[in-house]
C-alpha cells in the first residue's frame, strides 16, 4: 500500500489542486488510501471531503446525495 501511495499521491493531489474531482474505482480496497488522502488535503488547505462507499448495496445516488445534503445542513444551520 505504501508503494501505491508514493506513486499515486502526487498525481492525485496534482489533479485535485488543478480543479478536478477524484474518483477511484476498481477491484480491491482503497479505503485506507482514500482516508489518508482526505486527511492530508484537509490538513493542508482546510478542504472538505466526502467518501461514498459504492460497494454497499444501498449506496445509490439518492442515498449519497441525502447524506451530503444532511451534512451541509449540519454545517450551515
Amino acid at each position: 500500500m505504501e508503494s501505491l501511495k508514493s506513486i499515486y499521491f502526487p498525481e492525485i493531489k496534482y489533479f485535485y489542486y488543478s480543479g478536478f474531482n477524484i474518483l477511484l474505482f476498481g477491484v480491491g480496497s482503497k479505503v485506507r488510501l482514500v482516508k489518508e488522502l482526505a486527511l492530508e488535503l484537509r490538513a493542508r488547505g482546510g478542504m472538505m471531503s466526502a467518501i461514498a462507499n459504492g460497494y454497499h448495496p444501498i449506496s445509490g445516488l439518492r442515498a449519497v446525495l441525502n447524506e451530503v445534503i444532511g451534512k451541509i445542513n449540519e454545517i450551515l444551520f
